[in-house]
């Protein structure tokens, strides 16, 4: 939980506050191979992922791959795309923190993440898998959620810079979710359940609230992404802007909202 929704994050805005502003040259040689090793990140991690059989190694593997949509938007290095890529990495830190904490409830409850010896838990622990197949439904990019108003935003922001790269991250990436992650809920929470689980408990209320809010904060976000874009484009605007491309275009004026919708417009 710490690794995939706290450090990783480190290291990207990392990338995009200190790396792009500090080689805006050297970006335009080594973007454009960048956005071809996002599609094998997106494509390879979701292939090892579906041969997993712990849920936790699954987890692991699809969080990797989700951070090819991060590097697709820095690197169609356009005002959408980056603000797309900081989406994702907010909405991916909050679906890696529900995802890993019901996993860790379902460990303490069960004492393994084996996704073959698991079975029909959700008729005893219905309030962790109704929620762990929503996060599921996220981590597909389901619309409503977080992850995809990221993920759109990126493919927007991408199209016109990488279009045979978008086609292939939206058609490839996302198809192989959802097969990973539907599988998963199917296996471990559907079918018949074992009488060896036949006294788990279903989760306290007071251990239900981190679920809630972290939910609840994916919804909010899915439906109303104004509420970060509108905090996250302003300084977007002013990491590309550094771009020799970006510093002869014309400039745009708008608050930070205004400038994505422009943007997006344009598209």
């Amino acid at each position: 939980m710490l690794h995939a929704g706290v450090l990783k994050k480190f290291g990207l805005y990392g990338l995009i506050r200190i790396g792009l502003p500090l080689m805006p040259e050297g970006r335009q040689h080594w973007l454009v191979l960048l956005s071809w090793l996002c599609l094998g990140n997106l494509v390879y991690c979701g292939w090892v992922a579906m041969r997993q059989r712990n849920f936790n190694r699954l987890l692991g593997y699809s969080s990797v791959a989700h951070m090819g949509f991060v590097f697709l938007g820095i690197a169609s290095f356009t005002l959408v795309g980056v603000t797309g890529a900081v989406l994702v990495m907010i909405a991916h830190g909050l679906l890696a923190a529900l995802s890993f904490g019901l996993s860790g409830y379902i460990y303490q409850q069960t004492g393994t993440l084996e996704m073959q010896d698991l079975g029909g838990l959700l008729r005893k622990l219905p309030f962790v898998g109704a929620v762990l197949m929503m996060a599921a439904f996220a981590g597909c990019g389901l619309p409503g959620f977080a992850n995809f108003a990221g993920e759109i935003t990126v493919f927007f922001g991408s199209w016109k810079v990488f279009p045979v790269v978008s086609v292939l991250a939206a058609w490839g990436a996302l198809i192989v979710g959802a097969v990973y992650l539907l599988r998963a809920v199917r296996t471990m929470l559907h079918g018949g359940l074992e009488s060896k689980w036949s006294a788990l408990l279903d989760a306290h209320p007071w251990r239900r609230t981190p679920y809630v809010l972290l939910l609840a904060a994916l919804l909010l976000f899915g439906c109303f992404p104004r509420l970060l874009t509108d905090k996250i484009s302003p300084d977007a605007a002013r990491v590309v802007a550094r771009s020799p491309v970006a510093a002869a275009a014309p400039r745009t004026s708008g608050d930070g909202g205004n400038l994505v919708t422009t943007e997006l417009s344009r598209e």
